[in-house]
């Protein structure tokens, strides 16, 4: 009797976990049931493993996927994330229609957010629908660049400060290559301590409490914040009133307040750092983009003096962040789930609703097809010529659409300042102890270096 129950036991076993398997192909076959192409998953991983297993950093998992997906089929190919199918369009056109056009089929994220037990998570980025629309209305007037222009004296204390350290480090390690990136870290961390707030949810709370106890004024992102939670609007005025003042419904709730916060950091702090740490491994590496850099930077400060409008005049400067941006993008691919049924235009295929799609950012900015020699770091390839000669939806650093970036204009301005401090006062090259070609850390999800970039700094 025990042997029958043995041989029973085995047989269910053995039916479970083959029952499982072809479960598991079958989801993995989701795209070729569609008709279109997909990636060979690994099973039950699917297109990920790489990245699972840390060996590979995500931006170069879905560059691949992208190249793949473009030489077989040239408009879009289905991928897995484990067994849940990703659709990844690669033409420029489906990407506009997705991101811009057809932007109500396709307006969340479908990321995770809980704002009643977890504030912190109910970040612009990650709520969705009527929600999302409103908390951005409210918020797009405190990016607008008068906004912007308010806070550069600030972002500049900032800078001085971080030239000021340059000079005492290669002063003090005689003539030793620095670690830049440890440099420019704390250099965004104080701008987005200075221009934010001090740091987060129970010191948000105090901080909101003093500002309104002693209506104390300062030109930053938590001033505005606090227009908005105790006036309604925000305006160029310096008052904020106390919260126990106001005669307007608060557009902001306190702990919206400090997730907004929350996110102006670790958007502001890790993407600026990483964008003017590899505009600076560049300029190292080319000795006459960096001389005629230096060359913008000096003419118009010396002829205009030091200020948010002279830096506007940097076409140049312009130009070499682009050029950056398109290389290293802070956020290698983005996403959209589908809240409809959606056909996309062209072609015979129908997304359900709750599909996932990825926009392939990195690949789309390393494509020959619209970047020639897509691994020379060349900034003209942002003259206005150059621009006019791409489609729409090819530089996508900031994503695209009413869901791109909302604090991409600051962003720039950190980098900006940055770089063109830097190139005023010093010579920059790289060191031999940088190791070439460089490897992204399979670590996070921020494009990044995984070892050091060392440079050899000395004063102009």
């Amino acid at each position: 009797m025990s042997n029958i129950f043995i041989w029973y036991f085995i047989l269910s076993f053995l039916t479970v976990v083959t029952s499982l398997i072809f479960w598991i192909k079958h989801r993995q076959n989701f795209w070729k049931r569609q008709g279109i192409y997909q990636i060979n998953p690994d099973f039950f991983f699917g297109n990920l493993k790489g990245i699972f297993f840390q060996k590979k950093a995500l931006g170069e998992t879905f560059l691949d996927i992208y190249k793949e997906i473009k030489t077989k089929d040239g408009k879009h190919g289905g991928l897995y994330v484990f067994l849940a199918p990703y659709y990844m369009p690669v033409d420029p056109a489906i990407i506009k229609q997705i991101t811009v056009k057809d932007f109500n089929y396709f307006m969340n994220h479908g990321t995770y957010f809980d704002e009643k037990n977890d504030p912190l998570s109910g970040v612009l980025f990650n709520i969705e629908g009527h929600r999302w629309r409103t908390l951005r209305a409210n918020l797009t007037p405190t990016f607008t660049s008068g906004k912007i222009k308010n806070m550069y004296k600030i972002v500049l204390d900032c800078t001085e400060n971080l030239a000021e350290l340059l000079l005492k480090t290669i002063s003090t390690e005689q003539k030793r290559p620095i670690d830049i990136k440890d440099i420019i870290s704390r250099y965004s961390i104080d701008i987005i301590g200075n221009c934010a707030f001090g740091f987060f949810l129970n010191m948000v709370k105090n901080t909101v409490t003093y500002r309104e106890r002693t209506q104390y004024f300062r030109p930053d992102f938590m001033h505005l914040l606090l227009q908005l939670k105790n006036l309604g609007k925000v305006t160029d005025e310096k008052t904020i009133l106390a919260s126990n003042e106001s005669q307007h419904k608060p557009l902001l709730t306190l702990n919206e307040l400090a997730a907004q916060c929350f996110i102006f950091f670790f958007a502001g702090f890790e993407t600026s750092a990483t964008t003017i740490t590899f505009a600076l491994f560049e300029l190292a590496r080319n000795q006459g983009i960096q001389e005629k850099l230096r060359t913008e930077i000096h003419t118009i400060w010396e002829t205009y003096g030091n200020s948010y409008e002279t830096l506007m005049k940097m076409t140049y400067l312009e130009k070499v962040i682009c050029e950056t941006l398109r290389k290293y993008p802070p956020v290698p691919c983005t996403n959209r789930i589908a809240n409809a049924t959606y056909k996309i235009p062209n072609s015979k295929l129908t997304l359900n609703k709750g599909t996932n799609v990825v926009i392939p950012i990195l690949g789309i900015h390393m494509d020959p097809e619209y970047y020639p020699e897509p691994t020379k770091f060349d900034p003209e390839r942002f003259s206005e010529e150059a621009k006019a000669l791409r489609p729409g939806c090819t530089w996508l650093p900031f994503g695209e659409g009413p869901r791109s970036c909302i604090g991409s204009r600051f962003g720039l301005l950190e980098s900006k300042i940055a770089v063109a401090t830097i190139i005023h006062n010093f010579y920059i090259s790289l060191s031999d102890s940088t190791k070439l070609p460089l490897e992204m850390d399979p670590g996070t999800l921020i494009n990044s270096s995984k070892g050091k970039i060392w440079l050899n700094i000395q004063k102009v």
